[in-house]
């Protein structure tokens, strides 16, 4: 009896050393798993914050393009519409960027879209952000402005002297307005607070038509083509002159005086500095889609009827001399957010 009971004692103790060791076995698996997990997690974590960061540079790089934007290729829209397959460096990591311009009639907004990705992974991230180019300058004058409320202004202003009139101006003011009476959206700052250089540009750095001394415009002589004058320009008897800009080029260059007389339209895409502007009460339109610097003052008669429209557009505004120069000085990101994936492929 004594030798059944040791028999039983022994079976027992090998069930507890049998069940003991697989719960350690157990344990030791789950251990392994969640470590396993964790390393697996740790590394997906990795990647996708890899990527985050990825469609952040994308962003910048899109950003500096548009401030900058002499050379790379426009859209059919007259600005850099973003490329596929970028990279920083050498690697299995892309970023594509798309750019639109959410409001038509604002030419210094822009909608970036930054999907950043790993080739083959499926893991990828998506950014969108509006950048505002600001201070963008319409038109800048570099002595006394004289504005009437038949002028519209979309965009920021720079003048040099007293800015005084009843315009529209869809924009900030850097200078004295304190005899201005129009309609002003944006805020007031001192003529010092603009940090912004005066575009180098003369008949050495011209692409069309280029006029040695004063030149008069009426309906006989007709330009479609970007003109530079050393001297004064004159535009009367109603004629009509419409021109724009060659890529990197000025749209009109007057180093005198640019005079609109008697019915005489202006329509220029571009960039146009004159030396000093007036314009008659008995003018035409004049319309200047790109941006407007006068060295001088520029004064619009009172009776003026007109419109004069100036937008500011720094796409076509930019010129290229001995450096790159454009209208828009800075610029910043009014929003940037996440958003859903696109399904990968």
């Amino acid at each position: 009896m004594k030798h059944n009971g040791a028999n039983v004692r022994s079976g027992a103790v090998l069930l507890v050393v049998l069940f003991v060791s697989m719960v350690v076995a157990l344990l030791s698996m789950t251990v392994l798993v969640r470590a396993n997990r964790q390393v697996l997690v740790a590394g997906g974590s990795a990647a996708k914050l890899e990527l985050d960061y990825l469609a952040e540079a994308g962003l910048v790089h899109a950003k500096a393009l548009l401030l900058h934007p002499h050379d790379v290729a426009a859209g059919a829209d007259g600005y850099w519409q973003g490329g596929e397959g970028l990279q920083i460096e050498a690697g299995d990591c892309y970023y594509d960027l798309t750019v639109t311009r959410p409001d038509v009639d604002d030419r210094c907004t822009y909608r970036i879209t930054s999907r950043s990705y790993r080739s083959g992974s499926g893991v990828q991230s998506n950014l969108e952000a509006d950048l505002r180019l600001d201070p963008c300058i319409a038109l800048r004058t570099g002595a006394d402005a004289s504005l009437p409320g038949s002028v519209t202004i979309r965009g920021d202003v720079y003048c040099g002297g007293v800015l005084s009139g009843s315009a529209t101006l869809y924009g900030d003011v850097f200078g004295n307005a304190d005899a201005f009476t129009g309609l002003r959206t944006g805020r007031e700052y001192a003529a010092t607070d603009l940090n912004l250089t005066l575009p180098d540009v003369n008949a050495d750095h011209f692409s069309g038509s280029i006029f040695e001394e004063d030149l008069t415009i009426d309906p006989n002589n007709i330009y479609d083509r970007p003109i530079c004058v050393v001297g004064n320009l004159t535009i009367t008897d109603g004629a009509i002159i419409n021109i724009s800009a060659d890529k990197n080029y000025p749209a009109l260059v007057v180093t005198g005086e640019l005079s609109i007389e008697s019915g005489a339209q202006l329509d220029a895409r571009g960039l146009v500095k004159a030396g000093s502007m007036r314009v008659e009460a008995s003018a035409g339109r004049v319309s200047v889609l790109g941006a407007l610097f006068v060295d001088g003052g520029m004064v619009v008669d009172g009776s003026y009827v007109g419109p004069i429209t100036i937008t500011a557009d720094p796409m076509s505004a930019a010129v290229k001399t001995s450096n790159s120069w454009s209208p828009a000085a800075g610029g910043f990101f009014k929003y940037v957010k996440r958003v859903e994936a696109a399904p990968s492929e």
